[in-house]
């Protein structure tokens, strides 16, 4: 089975969402499970540094999916964007030797702001994330076990929050 395992903090990137500071994106870093078998970690999304972002990837499709829930809401599928870090070969298949990083995209950003999702908008979070909010990501694989992240945001946000 093609599983994945957590390789660093789940971190959390605050930014303004139509003009109260909230939780943007969430950054971790992944590697292969014990498992052996390979890891297609094809991204749904890019991102080029200009509004707005992120980009729908024009390659193939993503055979990731990763979820987002709390007491308020549940988007069963969001955008997000993978770097491989370190030692890569340049494909999206997860190497036994390589760890990628994925940010999930908890909003989009039209070059001003942060906006929240809406009925046409619907992968994107209605509510934001913020301080003392229990959330739960999962990321499940084409194939393997589900990778679960919970976490609470503390009291205090800073720019940068890592999540342990």
């Amino acid at each position: 089975m093609g599983s994945l395992t957590s390789r660093s903090a789940l971190t959390a990137v605050r930014g303004d969402v139509e003009g109260t500071n909230g939780v943007v994106k969430l950054r971790f870093v992944v590697a292969r499970g014990i498992s052996g078998e390979e890891v297609n970690l094809t991204a749904p999304n890019t991102t080029n540094d200009s509004a707005p972002d992120p980009d729908v990837s024009a390659g193939a499709a993503s055979v990731v999916n990763i979820s987002y829930s709390d007491e308020n809401q549940f988007i069963g599928e969001l955008d997000w964007t993978v770097d491989f870090i370190g030692k890569s070969n340049g494909d999206s298949i997860l190497d036994p030797d390589e760890q990628a990083e994925i940010t999930v995209w908890l909003h989009d950003y039209d070059g001003t702001d942060f906006n929240l999702g809406t009925a046409t908008n619907t992968q994107y979070l209605t509510t934001r994330l913020g301080v003392s909010t229990k959330f739960r990501i999962e990321i499940q694989p084409d194939k393997g076990a589900v990778l679960v992240l919970e976490r609470t945001i503390p009291k205090r946000l800073q720019p940068i929050t890592d999540l342990k």
